[in-house]
């Protein structure tokens, strides 16, 4: 909610790790988006926005990659490093059970728990 109220300064490189599946990861991503952000999701779920109602993915996401959004299913983000305002991101493959790692990013997001 700090991020859509404007009560955070984020960075143009956004890491946003989506533990909730509903519309405020998404939605929140494409907001950031249109501010000319560049955003990656991760999300453990088989895609992104799969709590939704409807299922399949999302209009919102096929908005979010034609604005440059990268999004990584199947993840589970776990942790971040970095000194000073760079970041990386570790996620665990909960498919394949191999470790990636993304960055850097300025500024990380979560959407869990209706936050």
């Amino acid at each position: 909610m700090a991020v859509l109220n404007g009560g955070v300064e984020l960075g143009e490189h956004v890491c946003l790790i989506d533990y909730d599946g509903h519309h405020r990861g998404t939605a929140t991503a494409e907001f950031l988006a249109n501010q000319g952000k560049k955003v990656h999701i991760i999300t453990p779920s088989l895609f992104v926005g799969a709590n939704w109602a409807e299922p399949g993915p999302l209009p919102g996401t096929a908005r979010l990659l034609q604005k440059g959004g990268d999004l990584h299913p199947g993840h589970r983000g776990d942790g971040s490093r970095g000194r000073g305002g760079a970041k990386t991101v570790k996620g665990f493959n909960v498919y394949s059970n191999i470790w990636d790692q993304w960055g850097p990013f300025d500024s990380l997001v979560l959407a869990m728990d209706r936050r």
